[in-house]
């Protein structure tokens, strides 16, 4: 997400961004009313800030640029205040901040100042996955996502870089957060409602996900410590 657009697409991407987490080989998951409800209250928080998006403009213009991405988090947190997200369990899991509620998580990056602002380095699955389809969904300065599918069993690799983890929502939905140790990382491990298990780490370059199913820990963990720098 460049700069300029990081203040008023923050919202509205957290609100899309569910549906673009999996591909339609994932089984559809049905949400509660409850969730719901809180996604209408987001978008309308959402709304409701473009109605002064002048009064922001100026705002935003003032700040130095170091400092932009924090105001950007104030007013995300603002918005979900106003929503009615008020009870959450913080968890802090490597250089990530989780704030857990009943039906989802908001994850933070806690080392962004320092970090790059495109993807500098590449990285590769070398395990062999010779027989599953792969398929590259994105490949951008700030992002790569790509997945692995055969028969039943899935893989979706994720990286991005660091500024981009700044309230990001996770489906933990009816889930225990837990810490994980991979190799010389900590990561973030939860199981989705429709029994996706997710892996989330800062490698200290960027932000990992590994999201499988179909497979065991034990395997996901062989092919996450297959993953080079290229």
């Amino acid at each position: 997400m460049s700069e300029n657009n990081v203040l008023y697409d923050v919202l509205s991407e957290r609100v899309e961004m569910l549906a673009d987490s999996f591909d339609d080989n994932v089984p559809y998951h049905k949400f509660s009313r409850g969730y719901m409800r809180k996604e209408k209250g987001i978008l309308k928080a959402y709304l409701k800030s473009q109605e002064k998006r002048e009064s922001i403009d100026l705002a935003y213009n003032s700040i130095k640029r170091g400092n932009r991405i924090k105001f950007a988090v104030i007013v995300v947190i603002a918005a979900l205040l106003l929503a009615g997200f008020t009870v959450y369990i913080t968890h802090y899991i490597g250089n990530l901040q989780i704030n857990e509620y009943d039906t989802h998580s908001f994850a933070f990056s806690e080392d962004v100042d320092n970090s790059p602002q495109i993807l500098e380095s590449r990285y590769e699955i070398t395990y062999d996955l010779s027989g599953w389809d792969k398929t590259v969904v994105e490949d951008i300065d700030t992002l790569y996502y790509e997945t692995y599918r055969k028969k039943d069993k899935g893989i979706n690799f994720i990286y991005r870089v660091k500024s981009y983890y700044q309230g990001v929502r996770i489906n933990t939905e009816g889930s225990d957060i837990q810490t994980k140790n991979i190799g010389e990382n900590t990561a973030t491990f939860y199981i989705s409602p429709t029994g996706v298990e997710c892996l989330i780490w800062d490698n200290g370059d960027c932000i990992m996900e590994f999201f499988y199913s179909g497979i065991t820990y034990d395997q996901a963990l062989e092919i996450i410590s297959s993953i080079k720098r290229y």
